[in-house]
């Protein structure tokens, strides 16, 4: 069995090759005739996900341009041969049918990937093609049930800031992007990561049942399912940063197009006769002399020596002679601290303790412990037991 996000290893197809096997004309006519198509789409579409070549290259955007078409004839395909319900839930689809769930997903990061002749206009158009393909996606998983948690919540949001589009347009008409809290983010990657562990071991039990020769198909297809399952759930999360990055990116082009727009009206009319005017007037401008003195050769070395300095200040030492004086201050500090206390010991040492803790031969402590009697006897003699109560008639 084959993972809907794994590549095929034992198929590879150019754009060409793929383009031979079915022609623009080709139409489906029958499961069979989907289940074809959408197996070869998908060898393409992981053969583009895991290309080293760059973006922009011919071939590549070639192959991006075809599995974009034969995609969208699956989708065609899919509502004109009616694989799915209407309202049908998760768990009442056929397992095979799952992977038919996937066919806008793949469009929506195909057209991320699409490049146009018009930086601006083309990459726009690709942008929203994305959102849009992408939108269809989550409503379908929703409505099948096969969404929940945070990533439920983002959705709702998503769909309830503008209707029928995604998120609310700010003041350029391109939809906001600031709808995901950083921690529903953090919790997407996390709940990523153990969807992924999971994937892996349901492809090792799998691979193992394979190796094995079992024929216990029906406990092959649980597990396919449970893959299936934990594959949409994470092309869910892949989606909704997707959204995220597609409206952002929008924003930023409709700026960029609002720009353009501005600086052509300003490039126009009577005020590009001035513009073309104005250099005439530095003409008039006799020739300035510049005059190398030993002020100017100063001044060259000086910025010459701060060419590649950086722009913020440098450290004054390394972070080996901080850390030293560091050690230094915190042993400084610990040996006063030990001082006042002994200090603070000695004031409250008494002549028993001296003998308790056998510090008679130490003539310091005792003379101050013989001190700290005398004071106490004075003090006592200064305040007799009794002299501070009063009667009360």
């Amino acid at each position: 069995m084959r993972d809907s996000n794994t590549e095929s290893s034992n198929s590879s197809s150019t754009a060409k090759e793929y383009g031979s096997t079915f022609g623009k004309d080709f139409e489906i006519l029958s499961t069979t005739d989907l289940k074809n198509l959408f197996s070869r789409a998908k060898i393409l579409y992981f053969e583009i996900e895991n290309t080293d070549k760059m973006g922009n290259d011919p071939d590549l955007q070639s192959g991006i341009r075809a599995c974009i078409a034969d995609l969208e004839k699956c989708s065609k395909g899919i509502r004109t041969l009616s694989i799915f319900s209407r309202n049908e839930h998760a768990s009442d689809m056929i397992t095979s049918n799952l992977q038919y769930m996937l066919p806008d997903f793949y469009l929506g990061r195909l057209y991320l990937k699409l490049i146009g002749k018009d930086v601006i206009l083309d990459r726009l158009k690709a942008l929203r093609l994305a959102i849009v393909s992408l939108e269809s996606f989550l409503e379908k998983c929703n409505d099948a049930g096969l969404v929940s948690g945070d990533d439920k919540k983002t959705i709702d949001i998503l769909n309830n800031q503008n209707q029928p589009g995604v998120g609310a347009k700010n003041d350029t008409g391109a939809v906001s992007a600031n709808v995901d809290s950083r921690q529903l983010k953090i919790e997407r990657f996390k709940r990523t990561r153990e969807c992924e562990k999971q994937i892996e071991h349901i492809k090792q039990k799998l691979k193992n049942k394979g190796n094995n020769d079992s024929e216990n198909f029906d406990d092959d297809e649980d597990l396919y399912r449970d893959m299936m399952f934990l594959s949409i759930s994470n092309n869910i999360r892949t989606a909704l940063d997707d959204i995220n990055t597609a409206n952002s990116e929008v924003s930023l082009l409709e700026l960029q197009k609002k720009f353009q727009l501005q600086r052509m009206q300003e490039g126009s009319g009577d005020d590009l006769g001035d513009r073309k005017e104005r250099p005439k007037e530095t003409e008039k401008r006799g020739i300035e002399v510049t005059r190398i003195d030993a002020n100017f050769q100063v001044k060259r070395e000086v910025l010459k020596a701060g060419v590649f300095k950086p722009s913020w200040r440098q450290p004054t030492m390394s972070l080996e002679e901080y850390a030293k004086i560091e050690v230094a201050d915190a042993l400084e500090r610990e040996k006063r601290e030990a001082m006042k206390t002994k200090e603070e010991e000695m004031e409250k040492i008494k002549s028993h303790n001296v003998i308790e803790q056998g510090l008679e031969d130490d003539i310091e402590i005792v003379d101050k412990a013989t001190m700290n009697d005398r004071a106490w006897d004075d003090w006592k003699d200064d305040n007799p037991k009794g002299s501070g109560r009063t009667k009360w008639f």
